[in-house]
């Protein structure tokens, strides 16, 4: 049950990809 770290890896990128678009904005 090892794939749920890449996940999160994916999650904290897209919340970082999210912030640097609304920083953007």
């Amino acid at each position: 049950m090892k794939k749920n770290r890449p996940v999160l890896l994916q999650i904290s990128l897209v919340k970082k990809l999210h912030q640097a678009l609304f920083s953007l904005l």
